[in-house]
């Protein structure tokens, strides 16, 4: 009798094996079991056991090792919870292998699996995974519409914050100015040590004075300049704070403003250079000091 049942005995054994060393985090331990074969297991059991040799491959980084594994849990427990777990687990594998059909993967999961309750944080996360692949893509639109059905409180801390970063970008590049802006602000927010505050400063700024706030577009740009960016980013904060500036008729602030550009960036483009010149001299022009407009015109000619 143990003999006919030798094979199931050495599958459990092999399966609790795994659990065990995968509790220990020997992860490797858990790899040499799992490549002995499934025994003849089936099932519960053989879900059990790739699924545990799926995420042992996934800890080290092998993720089309871990994929292989995580294919063979959906394939012994169809349509069950299990399979939805290795399922959304082979999702994540394509986003660390960069698969560029990994939106089409993400339409196929939330057809067989997408209104099983109880799962809205993977969910989610496979949305965010699939407008991510369209962000990187250029396909800013899409991305925008996708992201923002997502909530950010569903993902990890990890991803939390990309999310809001390209959402707020896929918006404002989609010309959604308004929900950009909002999107752009709990980015700073809820993360100010991010090192892209920079870039989302600048983003934000182009947003509001595209929606004609010159007082919000001035003040992410006054932000930026303290921060002393990189110099394009610096160049793009004093242009866009004089323009404010003038807009305000603050016309002695816009005069140093781009008088602080053209001594600092000594490489800008000509028409840029022109344009500074021709906007200081109409500065000069507005306070009535006369003698100081005709020599910032004749530069700009």
């Amino acid at each position: 009798e143990q003999r006919s049942h030798l094979s199931t005995n050495k599958g459990k054994a092999q399966t609790a094996l795994m659990g065990l060393y995968s509790k220990k985090k020997d992860y490797q331990r858990v790899i040499d079991f799992y490549k002995m074969g499934d025994f003849g297991m089936a099932g519960r059991v053989e879900a059990r056991r790739s699924m545990r040799g799926g995420n042992a491959f996934f800890n080290l980084g092998d993720y089309q090792q871990a994929r292989a594994a995580y294919r063979r849990v959906d394939r012994a427990l169809p349509n069950s919870r299990t399979a939805f777990i290795s399922s959304f687990q082979c999702l994540l594998c394509d986003y660390q292998l960069q698969h560029p059909g990994l939106p089409q993967r993400v339409d196929i999961f939330l057809e067989i699996y997408g209104k099983m309750r109880g799962f809205e944080k993977e969910i989610d996360m496979a949305l965010f995974l699939k407008a991510e692949n369209l962000y990187l893509d250029g396909a800013f639109d899409q991305a925008a519409v996708i992201l923002e059905n997502v909530d950010p409180q569903n993902l990890s801390l990890e991803f939390r914050p990309e999310m809001l970063f390209k959402r707020g970008w896929s918006l404002s590049e989609s010309g959604n100015f308004d929900r950009a802006t909002a999107s752009f602000g709990r980015f700073l927010s809820e993360f100010p040590e991010d090192p892209r505050r920079p870039s989302v400063l600048s983003k934000r700024a182009e947003a509001y004075s595209a929606l004609g706030n010159r007082t919000a577009a001035l003040r992410d740009f006054e932000e930026l300049i303290q921060l002393e960016p990189e110099p394009e980013l610096m160049s793009f904060a004093l242009q866009g704070s004089a323009r404010c500036l003038r807009e305000e008729k603050k016309y002695e602030s816009m005069i140093t403003r781009f008088r602080r550009l053209i001594a600092d960036f000594p490489d800008l483009p000509k028409l840029t250079v022109a344009n500074a010149n021709y906007w200081i001299g109409w500065g000069f022009y507005k306070q009535e000091k006369h003698d100081d407009v005709a020599r910032y015109i004749r530069k700009a000619r």
